[in-house]
């Protein structure tokens, strides 16, 4: 990674100050995270977590998107989440008190970074309660797509799996066509098997059974069609992999919530 120019600086930094979790935080709190902050770029592919390393920024992802994946040794690889810009990771393992990191990460497509030294976040939370609750709300809040994912990938299958990630991929690239939504970002059919921790020929007949049904559309872009059909019938109850920080509702007002039964 490379450290951003001047320009991409300044809007890197603005856009760290107005992160979402930060909504009820204190100015200086703000200002010891940016003054901490080293704000880079990085390509499309390249690794910003590897799994197995020790944990020692909390980063967050500012343009673009990432995919938190895992891998074995014969080059299988899953993906629980894809995170689009604004959302951060690496906090977990630090809260934890982990020393290795759990998960990879990289960027799929070029995008900015922030990464911040573990020992300023964490003093931030300490002495910041606004900080803190932002952060709660946002680890609940991955935590529930997480749950999902892990739900689908036991009782959905590979073809729930495979569609899991199409739809996810479509939601962050996905543009709107006259037949349904193109994917806009590569994803071979070696790159599907890997993020779904099958082999090519499994993901041929998945896909071949998905065209039969209208669901699928083959070409230079791949476009999904019938979505809502696609998700009714591999995906019930579906909140995706695709995910991006907002502020938690644990920050709204309390009449918002569900009345207690007398």
């Amino acid at each position: 990674m490379e450290p951003l120019l001047e320009d991409h600086r300044r809007r890197a930094t603005q856009r760290l100050a107005n992160y979402p979790l930060f909504a009820q935080a204190q100015a200086s709190s703000i200002e010891r995270l940016i003054a901490g902050a080293e704000l880079l770029g990085g390509r499309r592919g390249e690794l910003l977590l590897e799994e197995g390393a020790p944990p020692i920024y909390v980063t967050f992802v500012l343009e673009g998107a990432v995919r938190i994946f895992h891998s074995v040794d014969d080059g299988r690889q899953f993906t629980p989440k894809i995170m689009a810009a604004p959302n951060h990771f690496g906090d977990v393992e630090l809260i934890s008190g982990q020393t290795q990191n759990g998960q990879s990460v990289e960027l799929l497509v070029d995008g900015w970074v922030a990464r911040v030294p573990w020992a300023i976040v964490r003093q931030v939370l300490l002495e910041d309660h606004g900080v803190c609750l932002g952060w709660l709300g946002g680890l609940a809040s991955q935590f529930v797509y997480t749950i999902d994912a892990d739900r689908h990938n036991v009782f959905s299958g590979l073809p729930g799996r495979v569609a899991n990630v199409l739809l996810s991929y479509a939601e962050v690239f996905g543009t709107p066509t006259r037949d349904g939504v193109a994917l806009q970002v590569p994803l071979s059919l070696d790159r599907l098997a890997r993020e779904v921790g099958s082999v090519k020929r499994s993901i041929i007949r998945v896909l071949q059974t998905f065209e039969a049904a209208g669901w699928v559309e083959p070409g230079r872009a791949l476009v999904l069609r019938r979505t809502e059909e696609l998700v009714a019938a591999t995906l019930p109850r579906r909140l995706g992999l695709s995910h991006a920080a907002k502020a938690p509702g644990l920050l709204d007002d309390d009449t918002t919530l569900p009345k207690e039964p007398r």
